[in-house]
């Protein structure tokens, strides 16, 4: 949702680079996956899971830092960062929510691991657009009014205006999406290290 945004609209991608651009990522979480499981087997999920909610917290940390200037080669490696991370946790969490029950419920535990994943990512994108279409509207230079208009007709307008007032908007978009990435960010920080806390505060108990 946000990746095509800013490469659209911050770097000024068509929509075909844009989907080009974005590429490592589905790649690399394909290759990573296929080794989550048994890296798993190996070291246990505990720790894959956590590792891979690490990196991926890294990696939207990274994305935060884009601008419209940043060469693609870094963006890229903060998308590399982010499928790997994904791919490390989310087999690892996959395989042990239906390994966990009966295999009688297995294709219950299959669906509710489906649908937590959906409700998940429709939150995480409701979460980080609402940061985006605030801090972005309200950092709008005046010319371009309240922005109540889309992202698409703010960045048209903008263009109309002169390169001032592109630049101008180009810098709001950048840092409300970096704002954005950064709590979502803290709430995959908070979702990694959570299971450890949970644990320390039953064993002090």
């Amino acid at each position: 949702f946000v990746n095509a945004q800013y490469l659209q609209y911050a770097k000024g991608q068509s929509p075909l680079a844009t989907g080009v651009a974005i590429l490592p990522l589905p790649i690399a979480m394909i290759i990573v996956s296929r080794r989550s499981v048994t890296l798993a087997a190996r070291i246990g999920s505990r720790a894959v899971v956590t590792g891979g909610l690490l990196l991926l917290a890294t990696g939207l940390v990274a994305m935060s830092f884009m601008t419209a200037t940043t060469p693609y080669v870094v963006y890229a490696l903060a998308l590399l960062v982010i499928a790997s991370g994904m791919g490390l946790s989310v087999p690892a969490l996959s395989t042990g929510i239906v390994t966990a029950l009966p295999p009688a419920q297995a294709g219950t535990g299959s669906g509710l691991n489906s649908a937590v994943r959906e409700i998940g990512s429709a939150l995480g994108v409701a979460v980080i657009g609402t940061i985006l279409t605030s801090k972005f509207t309200s950092a709008l230079p005046s010319p371009l009014g309240d922005g109540s208009t889309s992202t698409s007709q703010t960045f048209r307008a903008a263009r109309e205006l002169g390169p001032s007032i592109h630049d101008q908007t180009v810098t709001a978009f950048s840092d409300a999406m970096a704002i954005g990435f950064r709590v979502v960010a803290a709430i995959v920080l908070l979702s990694a290290v959570q299971p450890y806390v949970t644990r320390r505060l039953l064993r002090s108990q």
